[in-house]
């Protein structure tokens, strides 16, 4: 009692309670007493003495025991890896996680394959809950079953056994069956990673490299992945390893057998009456790609499904850029007969659902106080009256986020506003902004036609409080609840 701060007649504050209930937890916990309850702190003024009395209540909890067999670590160290032990709780998630940070230290070290088991014990021993799922032959797994609830006055101790197995050092990691793929393919994804020379220093790499079980796992299915990507659908990924009678080091193989390849015989639009097939193709397969981006279906050509579902996407975002926001276009794949020459046939189809052109009916700009909502509608490159677009959109969002500091957080959202005289769908446009405290704005802002603009906002008067009705979307005001107006300087004419 005599460590915490607030004695009587001390000066109360809610953040000075708050550190001496971590003091009592922490007190607890280096008593052994590692998963202490502590109920909410229960503060009560007397007014008419200027007194406060604070009442905590809870319970201390079991004993805890916590043992590494196999593996030595030091008091610091096991405390930094536990979260038992550090942050006092013996849930079942929090077990789990000690051993495998204690397996992923090892496999650090060069334990690559070592085992960590988390096994708990109680006395006096606990009952099987009545509920509780038992396959047949094997005992419960008391780690799960801990309550610290209903562990008062028992004593719990978790053991975690450790295997670490043999050391070794990844000297070297191949692919072989394939020359398809090669580990320079795929290194940036692999979990697996050699020795580095510079392993010592931290963030540049393993003194002994690194790999385990769960790596090679996920190592194998990114070949796999990568192999399918290629045509290769039916690809398998084996894993080796090679370990010499004497010495350390350790090469992992992953051996790959390619089987047939499969090829794309047709690709097929279907649902399509907007635009022809022809001019689909030229929208799924523009003449030039960026370097990083995937390529195009081809007749002929090996089945790629991330190629596939990138074309998805062009095509999609064809449609929504020219002002059908809620076409959908899906991917299927159809089995053809094998090839006379073994390889596998595929039909591409892309089945569109097209939708009616959308237009803008009206524009609402809510949340500004600072910023003049026409300063807003005039920098943005959408217009009243004309086609939704989601080009324009997104290009919105990044003027009013990305080329001024005048909004902390802007909410684009559309909504059905009926029906146009043709026939065509309409839809508010509705804009939720969250403007930046200050006092003075000096932005630019870009112009639908892409020109520099600058806008200078000087305080007035606040502005009236929307008419009872209208759509207002709540969002906090910035410190400075006063509008801005917007002088906007003369442009020289656009030259042509």
């Amino acid at each position: 009692q005599r460590d915490l701060k607030l004695q009587p007649g001390s000066r109360f504050t809610q953040a000075t309670l708050g550190e001496d209930v971590k003091r009592i937890r922490q007190a607890l916990i280096e008593q052994g007493y590692l998963a202490p309850r502590l109920d909410e702190p229960d503060v009560r003024l007397d007014s008419a003495n200027n007194r406060i009395s604070v009442t905590l209540a809870g319970s201390v909890g079991p004993k805890v025991a916590v043992q590494v067999l196999g593996y030595e670590l030091s008091e610091k160290t096991r405390r930094d890896l536990l979260p038992v032990e550090r942050e006092g709780t013996i849930d079942y998630a929090a077990i789990v996680e000690g051993a495998r940070r204690i397996r992923n230290r090892l496999q650090e070290s060069g334990y690559f394959f070592a085992d960590v088991t988390p096994a708990c014990t109680v006395s006096p021993p606990l009952a099987t809950p009545p509920d509780a799922i038992l396959v047949a032959g094997s005992e419960p797994d008391i780690c799960e079953l801990l309550n610290p609830e209903e562990l008062a006055n028992s004593q719990v101790t978790i053991v975690y056994n450790v295997e670490r197995g043999r050391r070794f050092k990844l000297t070297d990691i191949r692919i072989e069956g394939t020359d398809k793929v090669s580990v320079a393919d795929v290194s940036a994804d692999l979990q697996s990673q050699t020795a580095n020379v510079l392993g010592i220093v931290p963030l540049l790499g393993y003194g002994r490299g690194y790999t385990s079980d769960e790596a090679l796992q996920h190592d194998a299915r990114i070949i796999r992945a990568r192999m399918a990507d290629l045509g290769y659908r039916k690809a398998v990924v084996d894993v080796r390893q090679g370990v010499p009678l004497e010495g350390d080091n350790l090469i992992i193989t992953f051996a790959v057998t390619e089987n047939a390849l499969t090829r794309v015989s047709q690709v097929e639009t279907r649902g399509n009456q907007i635009y022809t097939a022809d001019q689909l193709r030229d929208v799924r397969c523009p003449r030039y790609l960026m370097p990083d981006e995937p390529g195009c279906v081809v007749e002929g050509g090996p089945y790629s499904r991330t190629t596939a579902r990138a074309e998805v996407e062009r095509i999609r975002t064809h449609y929504v850029r020219n002002g059908y926001v809620e076409a959908d276009v899906q991917l299927s794949v159809d089995d053809l007969p094998a090839a006379p020459n073994g390889d596998e046939q595929v039909r591409v189809v892309y089945q569109i659902t097209e939708s009616d052109k959308v237009f803008i009916n009206r524009i609402f700009v809510n949340g500004l106080v600072q910023t003049d909502r026409q300063a807003v509608l005039d920098a943005i490159p959408l217009r009243e009256g004309e086609v939704l677009r989601g080009d324009d959109l997104a290009e919105s969002e990044r003027i009013l986020l990305g080329t001024t500091d005048a909004f902390r957080q802007v909410l684009i959202r559309t909504e059905p506003a009926g029906e146009t005289q043709g026939g065509f769908k309409r839809r508010d446009n509705r804009r939720d902004r969250a403007e930046a405290s200050a006092h003075r704005i000096h932005r630019r802002l870009l112009d639908r036609h892409g020109r520099a603009r600058g806008l200078r906002a000087t305080q007035r008067e606040p502005l009236r409080q929307a008419p009872a009705g209208r759509d207002t979307h709540a969002l906090q005001p910035p410190a400075t609840a006063r509008a801005l107006r917007v002088h906007r300087p003369a442009l020289p004419p656009l030259r042509r």
